[in-house]
């Protein structure tokens, strides 16, 4: 969950220093494909976590098309800007097996009941229909590039019906650089 979380700071330009982050919330997915019920909660004074439960109505298999889009607000008033850096739009198998989303299995294996790769096997081929639930995960904020501009940051996971321009779901998290 962490790389998740840092997928709009990771991918964005140098140019000033923050010191502190607040995990500031997720907009959960309430239909489509991928349904979420995910909460940030704050662990102690400077670490949160984000947990809760995830549902796949369908498997995901080949049907499915991802998306990540990142957002910018540079006065954290809900006035985001579209960032020019994302992960384009492709098949949720390759999505789900590029370099961000290894990095962020590893991250749930300890946190998670999401099932684990399988060798040889796309990801995606794994998360069959169902629940599944994140433990407290605490967020270390030393994952974050410290090489952007404070404000308010937003990361939208957007998934698609193969072939449609409808959006089946999205999910939207929020993080606030001080």
């Amino acid at each position: 969950m962490r790389t998740l979380l840092s997928i709009a700071l990771c991918i964005v330009g140098a140019q000033a220093w923050w010191t502190e982050f607040e995990l500031a919330g997720v907009d959960n997915s309430k239909e489509g494909i991928f349904k979420s019920d995910l909460k940030v909660t704050r662990f102690n004074r400077t670490t949160y976590t984000l947990h809760g439960n995830l549902q796949f109505t369908d498997n995901m298999e080949q049907n499915y098309d991802c998306e990540a889009k990142s957002f910018y607000s540079r006065q954290g008033n809900n006035q985001f800007t579209l960032l020019p850096y994302k992960i384009k739009r492709d098949n949720c198998c390759q999505f789900f097996d590029s370099g961000y989303f290894r990095l962020m299995e590893k991250e749930l294996v300890g946190y998670s009941n999401l099932p684990k790769r399988e060798k040889g096997v796309f990801l995606c081929y794994t998360y069959k229909k169902g629940v599944y639930t994140l433990k407290p995960d605490p967020v270390d904020k030393n994952i974050f590039v410290k090489y952007v501009d404070p404000g308010t940051y937003r990361a939208d996971i957007i998934l698609y019906s193969k072939g449609s321009a409808k959006i089946s779901s999205i999910i939207s998290i929020y993080l606030k650089l001080y």
